[in-house]
């Protein structure tokens, strides 16, 4: 393939395919290595915990991306498998990067916050420090969480995350990024996420809905609990 690039692409005019040529020449080098690397790593317990399918070598960006994310999440950048070195030696939209992140991530039951999601925006992207559940509800996680909205369409990201058995504290941090009440309700309800569930009753003020949807929560639970708290401090319409 490199000899077809010297021979074949020296025509000006072709730049943009001799382009792809070398990217594509570059993604399979990375793989070989990558593969090269793991197919005997007694290390990588994300490796032993669950066992590769296949090798990597001829498969696509986004599955490449999906594998590192998968086997190699907390790799150090000059790690041939880091996913952040993969982000920034080839290009993807967000859109991409932000979906295959998640997916890579909940295959090995990890569900990155939109903390963590955020930090992969941008042209090249940059790999954060895992998020916390309160770091996506700060002022200075605004920013990032407008970004999301804008990227991903966060229905589709709720479902895809019950659908690979997320907790329910995961799925009330997307759910609350969703601007309509009603669908924030409706998905609550739907996937039985409590916390979502009585977060859109505290933001309508809405007492008596609160108290009817107590009896779906165990009573002491977490949940429960906060539910009680709000009925004694929150101002309520009715």
């Amino acid at each position: 393939m490199k000899k077809a690039l010297d021979n074949s692409f020296t025509d000006p005019s072709l730049s943009h395919e001799a382009k792809i040529v070398m990217d594509h020449i570059k993604l399979l080098e990375r793989q070989m290595a990558i593969d090269e690397a793991d197919c005997n790593d007694q290390t990588n317990p994300m490796l032993i915990k669950y066992p590769r399918a296949a090798n990597i070598i001829d498969k696509s960006l986004l599955t490449t991306l999906f594998y590192c994310c998968m086997y190699h999440w907390v790799a150090s950048e000059s790690h041939v498998g880091s996913p952040l070195a993969l982000r920034k030696a080839h290009s993807f939209t967000d859109a991409q990067v932000l979906w295959t992140v998640l997916r890579g991530r909940a295959r090995v039951n990890h569900w990155p916050l939109p903390s963590e999601l955020g930090s992969w925006l941008g042209s090249k992207g940059i790999l954060g420090t895992l998020g916390s559940i309160t770091s996506a509800f700060s002022s200075a996680g605004k920013g990032t969480t407008s970004g999301i909205k804008a990227t991903l369409p966060i229905e589709q990201v709720v479902h895809t995350l019950s659908a690979s058995c997320a907790p329910a504290n995961v799925l009330a941090v997307y759910i609350a990024l969703i601007d309509s009440m009603e669908t924030r309700l409706k998905l609550a309800i739907n996937y039985k996420c409590h916390q979502a569930v009585i977060e859109v009753h505290i933001a309508q003020k809405d007492r008596d809905a609160l108290e009817k949807y107590m009896k779906e929560i165990p009573t002491g639970s977490p949940e429960f609990l906060k539910a009680d708290a709000a009925l004694k401090s929150v101002k309520w319409k009715n």
